[in-house]
């Protein structure tokens, strides 16, 4: 067993080896502890804002201490949906939230330290996202050299 005065005296490499697994306990522990802030939100429609931009609407879900949280972080932008035509609907009065970004038809949301609503990317979410981008540039640069190549046969003719 190891005490404190023993720590010192190891090598950086075991050190390393003696930290590594305590270190991927607590960052294990502090992603179980996240995921159980994430809410989830399923996408049920969509709309043409004031302003002209595609507004994606969503409602939230999760227990009672996640949709306090929910609507506490919202603030002035809380809203909650309403069925004017159908007072039974099992949707009145459940969260909502928009977004302007084209997402999957389900999504988690995480509550920031700042308090602030954010939607939750993994990192290989993100990853695929700009791979997807990159393979839509490169089909839009072939595109046009394909319409160069077009056109400067079409002129030197």
């Amino acid at each position: 067993m190891l005490r404190c005065c023993d720590i010192e005296m190891l090598s950086y490499k075991d050190k390393e080896l003696f930290f590594l697994p305590i270190l991927y306990i607590i960052l294990s522990f502090k992603q179980l502890i996240t995921m159980s802030k994430r809410i989830k939100a399923n996408r049920f429609g969509k709309y043409v804002s004031k302003k002209g931009n595609l507004t994606f609407k969503y409602i939230v879900s999760g227990d009672e201490s996640q949709l306090d949280a929910y609507k506490e972080a919202q603030g002035l932008n809380f809203r909650e949906y309403l069925n004017e035509e159908d007072d039974k609907d099992p949707l009145n009065g459940m969260p909502i939230f928009f977004t302007t970004r084209a997402l999957p038809k389900e999504i988690e949301l995480e509550i920031t330290t700042n308090g602030n609503v954010i939607v939750f990317e993994s990192d290989d979410d993100a990853a695929s996202k700009v791979l997807e981008e990159e393979q839509l540039i490169m089909a839009e640069l072939a595109k046009l050299k394909a319409g160069e190549r077009f056109n400067r046969n079409k002129v030197s003719k």
